[in-house]
């Protein structure tokens, strides 16, 4: 063969296999995009925990508080004072007290110059017939009326009533006498309990019993006495007064 037809034919066969290779191309599928590779995503499970084996709490020791002490008893209500309640009183006598003696007499209980009828030293007694307004009227030893506030004057004729108050049993009675009268304290007590009065000053009480009857005269000088009551009811302490008076006090206690 010569050159010329050998070129022809090496043209012709690498025409044949570009177009081989052309047609080839065109009738292959076209391949699949794959998108890029990503990991799926994968959700983590958290692995459970392992429980802890069940334990009982520790128990906490609570101490009990002590058990309270009694509050303290409260202090005892002292006993009650006891009471003196005057059921009468009548006034007999003064005698004369006046800063700037003597003491005028008057016919009225007033005041003025024109009704003077006499005058009376300080330490006189005077006999009073009774009270007004601030004015004592007199009979002896001049009659008319003086100013009570120039006097010294009290109950001539007296009975008060005597409670010892709830807790108590015992009060102290202390009063004078101007001039003479009587003086007479009330108290109720039961059949056998005792009576006790104890003398401070003046003089003591006799003792009546609830029908009247005298129970004890106690004598002039004692400090003391003592006895049992023989029945219930109201009891009367007596003092009497002679025509100076004179001041007393005493204890009275019934158990």
């Amino acid at each position: 063969m010569n050159r010329r037809s050998l070129i022809l034919t090496l043209s012709v066969t690498a025409l044949a296999v570009a177009a081989g290779v052309a047609v080839a191309m065109l009738q292959s599928p076209p391949k699949t995009a794959i998108a890029p590779d990503s990991s799926p995503t994968t959700t983590m499970t958290p692995e459970p925990i392992a429980a802890s084996p069940t334990t009982e709490p520790t128990p906490i020791n609570v101490t009990a508080p002590p058990s309270a002490s009694p509050s303290p008893a409260s202090p005892a209500r002292p006993p009650a004072s006891p009471t003196r309640s005057v059921t009468s009183c009548r006034l007999t006598m003064a005698r004369v007290d006046d800063p700037n003696p003597p003491l005028n007499v008057r016919s009225s209980p007033t005041t003025t110059a024109q009704n003077v009828v006499g005058q009376v030293q300080n330490g006189t007694y005077l006999m009073v017939t009774q009270e007004q307004e601030g004015w004592l009227q007199i009979t002896d030893p001049v009659a008319g009326w003086v100013a009570k506030s120039r006097t010294q004057a009290g109950c001539n004729e007296k009975v008060e009533r005597v409670s010892f108050g709830a807790g108590n049993t015992s009060a102290e009675i202390s009063d004078r006498f101007i001039g003479t009268g009587f003086h007479q304290y009330q108290l109720n007590a039961a059949a056998g309990q005792t009576l006790t009065l104890s003398r401070q000053s003046g003089s003591l009480p006799m003792v009546l019993k609830p029908n009247g009857q005298m129970l004890a005269e106690i004598p002039d000088g004692n400090d003391r006495w003592s006895g049992t009551l023989p029945a219930s009811g109201d009891y009367v302490l007596q003092l009497d007064s002679n025509y100076k008076g004179y001041a007393y006090s005493f204890v009275v206690d019934i158990q």
